[in-house]
Parts: structure tokens; sequence; C-alpha cells
């Protein structure tokens, strides 16, 4: 959000100065004196937008996000000609998963200024929350080109690539978010996906090592070892990660499935099955999962 001070029509001189004082306020992070402020130049002028926009800032900053809401969006009717208005309205339905009128702000903003990158960077958010890649990854090219080394940016087109099944594409946009921010235990874990998904099984597991230091309790860090170590033929180290993950969640049916696989793979069938049934109870709608299920009773059957 950003802090307007030089969109000022003619307004009295109270309005105006405390207005003023609340932008210093802002910028000092003082946001409860920041918001007297704006009360003050709301009650000199009531149709000042930039006075309920950025009390809307104050809002949001404290997480009233109801009051946020209406003050923005009071804004937008004062001044509906206003880009930055209609962008930090889009932040407040970002923050409350309003993700189509998110859209629909960021957009709106997009006609009246297209090279508002916080807008578009808005809509990025809200296209991904939504599914919608195709749209998401235009936008993120677009800020790439403005932007080339944004990790944020890197990283979510990453993700957006590993979904849509683009591995190699996913791994070269991973590896380049990393440079960036080495940190990024999203980006480790994305890309441990994508190394799986394409047979690199001992970057997967390095990968996962290194942000499991981060956070050591991640559910799908721990499943991704334990499917990677288990196509590795490591079957304990497999077993022992996708155990954790079941402890620190007993619902969580990819740990089970994981693990089922590992003991499928080590030609322990009846604990295979035992494993990726219960996986299949939890998450019906994972057809590989059920496919290795169908594959385990095919085996004993066929053993009796």
């Amino acid at each position: 959000m950003q802090n307007l001070t030089t969109m000022k029509p003619q307004k009295p001189i109270d309005a105006e100065m405390a207005v003023q004082k609340g932008a210093v306020a802002l910028k000092n992070d003082a946001v409860k004196d920041a918001l007297t402020y704006f009360d003050q130049a709301i009650t000199h002028d009531p149709r000042y937008a930039l006075a309920y926009n950025q009390r809307g800032v104050c809002y949001f900053q404290l997480r009233e996000f109801d009051n946020a809401q209406a003050d923005f969006e009071y804004a937008v009717e004062l001044a509906p000609d206003v880009a930055l208005f209609h962008t930090d309205l889009s932040t407040v339905f970002l923050a409350t998963k309003q993700y189509d009128e998110a859209i629909y702000s960021c957009s709106h903003a997009l006609n009246l200024a297209p090279e508002l990158s916080q807008a578009r960077r808005n809509r990025v958010l809200a296209y991904f929350e939504t599914g919608d890649l195709d749209n998401t990854m235009r936008d993120i090219k677009r800020l790439l080109a403005k932007y080339p080394n944004d990790a944020q940016l890197t990283q979510t087109l990453g993700l957006c690539q590993v979904l849509r099944g683009e591995y190699l594409e996913s791994i070269d946009m991973l590896s380049r978010t990393l440079k960036f921010a080495g940190d990024s235990s999203l980006a480790l874990s994305y890309r441990a996906l994508a190394y799986i998904q394409t047979d690199k099984y001992r970057e997967a597991v390095a990968d996962c090592d290194i942000a499991l230091v981060m956070t050591p309790n991640n559910l799908m860090l721990l499943n991704n070892r334990g499917i990677a170590r288990a196509y590795m033929g490591d079957t304990e180290g497999a077993i022992a990660d996708c155990t954790k993950a079941i402890m620190l969640d007993p619902e969580f049916s990819y740990a089970y499935g994981s693990r089922g696989f590992a003991h499928m793979q080590a030609g322990d069938l009846e604990q295979a099955k035992t494993d990726l049934a219960k996986a299949v109870s939890l998450d019906e709608t994972n057809t590989r999962i059920g496919e290795w299920l169908d594959e385990v009773n095919a085996k004993l059957g066929d053993d009796k």
C-alpha cells in the first residue's frame, strides 16, 4: 500500500494538515496516531477521498479488515479514477480471501494505470489462489520483464509450472529463485517435487534435507523426501519420514500413500495394502495411490 501525499484536490486547510500529519505518523509506524489524524481530516471534510483511503491503510495494518474495506470502497466511490485506491481495495480483498473481487479491483486499476506494478502483483496472487494459472503466468511474465531478479515472481512462476506439469521449466525457474532467495523452503519443496517427477531422486532428497532444517515439521517436505527415498530403495529412511509425518498429522493421506509405496517397493505387500487402503479412505481422489493399491491387491491375489 502506498502513502498518497501528492494527490490533494483543493481541501480545507485543517483537513490538509491532518492528512499530512497522518502520512508522517504512518511512515513512522505510529499507526494509531495516524488513524487519529485521518479521523480529524474526515471530520473537517467528510468527502476527502485520500483521507478515507489512508484511514483504510491504518485499519488494514491494525487488521481491522471490515473497517479497511469500508474506507477503501468509499474512497473509490469518491474518486473512481484513482488507480491506487482500487489497488489498496484489492489488498484487503486478498487478505479476506475475496479473490474474484481482488481481480476485479486490480483489473480496474490496471485499466487506469497499465504500468502500476502493485496492482499487477496483487492480481497475480488472486489469479493463483483461484487456480487460474494461465493468467497468473501471463501477469508474472510481464512483471519479470521489469523486475527480472524478483524472487517472489520467479518462485510463483515456478510453482505454476510444477502445477502444470512443466517440470523441467520449473526446475530452471526455481533454481533461479534460489539464487536470489536461498532460504526459500517453499521453492526447495516444489523443486524437490519437480525432481521426483523427472526421476532425479538424489536431488530431491538434497533439497528436502536443506528445507527441513528450516521447517523440520513440514508435512509435504517429509512426504516428498519419503517418496524419493522409496524410489531410491531406502525403505528404512522412507518409512521413517512418512511415519513422522503421520505422527504430526494422522489424517495426512499422502504420507500413508508414500509409506505404502515404500512397503510395496520392499515387497511387504500386507503392510503396503494397509497403508494404501488408509490413504484411499482419507482421499479417494488420489488416483495414483488407488493404482498402487490395485497393484498390491492383484499381487496378493496372485500369491494366494
